[in-house]
């Protein structure tokens, strides 16, 4: 059991490294492309550094989806709380006037809450899966409508080859690295859990999500200035919308899942719609979050935590 307990930690710093490995490749590209960089953080980058949930939903849907399910939950919860809350407290406010219209605001919190809704009676189908699939990309399909820069073209003749190729390698290799390691960690989990009788929505909520948000939480430490800034918030926000859709293609794959652990999965979804309400009122009242209401974000977070450990003990 000990082995197993190594082999996941060191699969996970081959995860985490991988997925840092595509992400730094990934900005490169588009910031040769000249994209947006609030959607190359909202859509792009979020895409990459999700790539953890991604391939660990992929190797869990045979045999213990549970495991995705309480990582995406959990995930979507840290980002909420814990990395913004951690951006607020080290730029002193995050501003979300010059990222989120209201309406763009209002709509991730709904595709969340479809999340939410869905998974309320523990049992997540393939209808309910698809739906959830549809309304990410619709909501996308709106923010790209915005967040492309007008009037900017892009000269491929101009274009560093050599740099793209590079690039594409650190890419390839990383997405090689990620599917690797990501195997290794959902073998190794189903052991441990098995062994010490613990759910897989308790390790992937509490233990995995924390691991999988490393990319999101090296992006926070360090971004530098406001261009960083805008591109790190994108990340963050894209990133709790894209677990959406993780989701649903879990659904799809594992053709529905049913969680058992109906306790801590009602403690995670109770703490994701707090920071949700919270979300949104710092959003749209004041339409930023400054150093206090960061550190209540985290306060919520760590509020989460305590209560599940209580309950497992």
């Amino acid at each position: 059991m000990l082995i197993n307990i190594i082999l996941a930690l060191v699969s996970l710093g081959v995860l985490v490294y991988s997925a840092k490995l595509v992400e730094v490749a990934f900005v490169h590209l588009g910031r040769v492309f000249r994209i947006n960089e609030f959607f190359l953080g909202f859509v792009v980058l979020a895409v990459v550094t999700s790539l953890p949930e991604i391939s660990i939903a992929i190797f869990s849907s045979d045999h213990h989806p549970e495991i995705s399910v309480g990582n995406l939950i959990g995930a979507t919860t840290v980002i909420l709380t814990l990395i913004i809350g951690l951006s607020a407290v080290k730029y002193g406010r995050v501003p979300f006037d010059k990222q989120f219209s209201a309406k763009e605001a209002l709509g991730g919190v709904f595709i969340i809450l479809l999340a939410v809704t869905a998974l309320i009676d523990r049992n997540l189908a393939i209808f309910e899966g698809i739906i959830l699939l549809t309304g990410y990309f619709t909501y996308v399909a709106i923010i790209n409508r915005k967040m492309w820069t007008q009037g900017r073209q892009v000269f491929f003749l101009t274009l560093d080859n050599t740099s793209i190729y590079r690039n594409m390698f650190w890419v390839l290799l990383g997405i090689f690295l990620l599917l690797f390691s990501s195997s290794q960690i959902v073998s190794n989990l189903e052991i441990i859990v098995e062994g010490f009788g613990i759910s897989g929505t308790f390790v992937g909520m509490i233990l995995l999500s924390l691991g999988t948000n490393l990319p999101e939480l090296t992006i926070l430490m360090t971004a530098n200035g406001n261009d960083e800034q805008n591109l790190a918030l994108g990340n963050f926000f894209g990133s709790a919308c894209i677990n959406v859709a993780i989701l649903g293609t879990l659904a799809v794959m594992a053709n529905g899942v049913l969680v058992t652990d109906a306790v801590t999965l009602l403690i995670g979804i109770f703490f994701l719609v707090f920071a949700l309400i919270l979300f949104v009122f710092f959003s749209l009242s004041e339409r930023s979050l400054d150093k206090k209401e960061g550190i209540l974000l985290v306060a919520v977070y760590v509020a989460m935590v305590i209560s599940q450990i209580i309950v497992l003990l």
